[in-house]
């Protein structure tokens, strides 16, 4: 009987912790994304390495919610190619998802090539 109360006291836990952030994180995206900044998690200093990124779209004939998610690729020892998907979720309007790529020197992140080159040089 006790391991079962344990138990349920753990879940609990877990739940209304879960339940806080929640609470806390919800408002907190809507309010930073509203106030016109997106938001950003990156991975490295490499340029353009989002593991996220969010943004409200908010053009004439547009408007929505932009997603960008992103990769890295080492195709030689001395470059590092980033590829980006973006997608749209889209109330008014229509967009296109698209997938770029650009390809940087690793020893001082300069841009070497971006595009279809790029991509080819990613081999994506």
């Amino acid at each position: 009987m006790k391991q079962t109360k344990r138990l349920r006291r753990v879940g609990c836990g877990f739940l209304l912790a879960f339940w806080f952030a929640l609470i806390v994180i919800t408002p907190c995206t809507a309010i930073t994304l509203i106030s016109g900044s997106e938001i950003r998690l990156t991975r490295s200093d490499v340029p353009d390495d989002y593991a996220l990124r969010m943004w409200l779209v908010q053009d004439a004939n547009r408007r929505g919610l932009g997603v960008s998610t992103g990769f890295t690729t080492n195709p030689t020892s001395d470059t590092v190619c980033t590829i980006t998907d973006t997608h749209f979720v889209l109330w008014k309007g229509s967009a296109q998802s698209s997938r770029s790529c650009a390809c940087y020197a690793k020893a001082d992140y300069t841009l070497t090539s971006e595009g279809a080159d790029a991509c080819q040089i990613a081999g994506v």
